[in-house]
């Protein structure tokens, strides 16, 4: 495959960028939704609260506790992926919410979260090792057209972070969602 178009979701999305950035002439184009950005930066240094600043420093270099951790998840969600999912909604914003109830969107959900923990949690705490620690990814390298998705209300990525990944991007379109 000569060129191919990229897309990432969630936390698969710096992973995305990362291939952008590391091979800008095969890279033809990009899309991303609700994607994590570094948190290394100045700009994340000052809006982080005192908590998440805590939580960053033990998921980058705590490895233990955040595998115990994702083992609990991984245990409820095996154990009742639909109970695990609307404790869940009931912690996120309402468009969410409304989005959980749709049998179909759900019925994807549930299937996404038993996928993400097939190989047991140490795959999730291996990821969230890497999205804690600084990003070794020079953004200005991608050149392909990137369309960037996020929503306003996400409560997982603050839009600041997908603002400021954006304005790192030298091609980057973004639609902000509010519902």
């Amino acid at each position: 495959i000569e060129r191919f178009s990229v897309f990432g979701y969630s936390g698969g999305g710096p992973f995305g960028l990362a291939t952008a950035a590391a091979m800008p002439e095969r890279v033809a184009s990009m899309a991303t939704v609700s994607r994590m950005g570094p948190l290394d930066t100045p700009e994340a240094e000052a809006r982080l609260t005192r908590e998440q600043r805590f939580r960053r420093f033990v998921t980058a270099r705590l490895s233990p506790i955040v595998r115990f951790q994702t083992w609990q998840v991984t245990r409820s969600i095996r154990r009742d992926v639909g109970s695990f999912l609307m404790e869940r909604a009931e912690t996120v914003p309402m468009e969410d919410r409304m989005q959980l109830e749709r049998p179909a969107i759900n019925a994807m959900m549930r299937q996404d979260l038993l996928a993400s923990v097939a190989q047991g949690g140490g795959t999730i705490a291996h990821e969230m090792g890497l999205m804690a620690r600084p990003w070794q990814v020079d953004l200005s390298q991608v050149r392909a057209p990137m369309q960037i998705w996020h929503g306003t209300h996400d409560d997982v990525v603050p839009l600041w972070l997908a603002e400021s990944v954006a304005s790192r991007l030298p091609h980057a379109e973004t639609r902000f969602l509010s519902d």
